[in-house]
C-alpha cells in the first residue's frame, strides 16, 4: 500500500508540473490512452479524450498568475484509486478555484490516471 500510495503521489505531481506549462513525456505516460476529462458547462455533461484537451488547452497553459496546487486526498481500494486535487489560480482581481476528481486504474504494477472530473469557481472579491 505504501507503494502505491508513492506512486500516486509521484503521479500527482507530474499533474501540478503539467498544470504549470511544464509538459513533458512522462505526463503523457501518465494517462492511460483511453483516459478521458468530464465537466458540466452550461448544464450539459462534456465528456473528451484527454489527448484532445490536451491539444485545446495548450495555449492556455500555463495560467497566468500565482498557481498552487494541493493534493487532499488519495483514496486506494485494490487497483483503483480517487484523488482530489485543489488547485487555485490567484490573478489581479479575483481567484479562480479548479476541485478536480482524478481516478486512476493500477495496470500490470503501473498506476495511470483514467478520468479528471472538475468543479471551476472563480471568486470575483478582492485579492490581497
Amino acid at each position: 500500500m505504501i507503494d502505491d500510495i508513492i506512486a500516486i503521489n509521484s503521479l500527482i505531481h507530474e499533474y501540478f508540473k503539467g498544470l504549470q506549462g511544464k509538459f513533458n513525456e512522462c505526463d503523457m505516460r501518465a494517462w492511460h490512452p483511453q483516459g478521458r476529462i468530464s465537466y458540466v458547462r452550461n448544464g450539459s455533461l462534456n465528456v473528451i479524450p484527454q489527448i484532445v484537451w490536451n491539444e485545446l488547452n495548450a495555449e492556455t497553459l500555463p495560467f497566468s498568475g500565482e498557481l498552487s496546487c494541493e493534493l487532499v486526498s488519495i483514496d486506494i481500494t485494490g487497483n483503483v484509486a480517487m484523488c482530489k486535487v485543489v488547485v487555485l489560480i490567484r490573478k489581479e482581481k479575483f481567484v479562480e478555484r479548479y476541485t478536480d476528481y482524478l481516478t486512476l486504474v493500477k495496470i500490470h504494477n503501473d498506476w495511470s490516471f483514467i478520468n479528471k472530473s472538475f468543479y471551476a469557481e472563480v471568486n470575483r472579491c478582492a485579492v490581497n
